[in-house]
């Protein structure tokens, strides 16, 4: 199997079969998708089979071997998908305890001070707070 490449497929309800659409490569992919898709892709993923914390693991195995500084993105992405997540104010009993989990998770980083909010490569060491705007 191609990791590189993503084959596109859609599922014809008529003829009750899976039917291919062709291919593309995981580095067009990610340089044409916007954060607004990817929040999209990332909910149809997630909602296809009920991916969890054993996907993510895998996921994460997987990033292991990627250079170091991809690596540390992919932490900081993660962490700031918590930070985001914690932040909505609507709740049910379907998301209470992933919200609970993911603001005790950063809270507990920051009040630590093993924790800090960066886009720039290295960080600046007084930038330890989550009050960046979008």
């Amino acid at each position: 199997m191609d990791t590189k490449k993503v084959l596109l497929k859609h599922y014809d309800c008529d003829k009750r079969e899976e039917v291919q659409d062709g291919e593309v490569s995981t580095y067009h992919l990610a340089k044409s998708v916007t954060l607004e898709n990817f929040a999209e892709f990332f909910e149809d993923w997630v909602n296809s089979g009920g991916k969890g914390f054993a996907d993510g693991r895998k996921v994460g195995k997987m990033l292991a071997s990627v250079h170091p500084h991809l690596q540390k993105l992919a932490v900081d992405f993660a962490l700031g998908l918590l930070a985001g997540i914690c932040s909505n104010q609507w709740r049910d009993a379907r998301n209470a305890y992933a919200l609970e989990l993911a603001k005790t998770a950063i809270t507990q980083l920051i009040a630590e001070q093993n924790f800090y909010v960066s886009d720039w490569w290295p960080p600046h060491p007084l930038d330890k707070s989550l009050s960046q705007e979008d």
